[in-house]
């Protein structure tokens, strides 16, 4: 399992973009202003494990960067 320190923003519109590889080799790019809640949704919605991921620093245009 895994704990994302993310920092706490002032800034409702900062959020982060994310690539995750899980075990079966798929890849998902995506966006989410909370990456320990999104990345435990992916893995109970799909069944999959998270390998490794990426995260961006906290921006205020990761909906444009995705």
């Amino acid at each position: 399992m895994y704990k994302i320190n993310v920092k706490n923003s002032l800034n409702t519109n900062a959020g982060y973009v994310y690539v995750i590889l899980c075990t079966d080799n798929t890849v998902k790019i995506g966006k989410t202003m909370n990456p320990n809640k999104r990345f435990k949704q992916i893995e109970c919605a799909s069944g999959k494990t998270i390998e490794k991921y990426y995260l961006t620093e906290m921006c205020t245009n990761y909906n444009d960067i995705e």
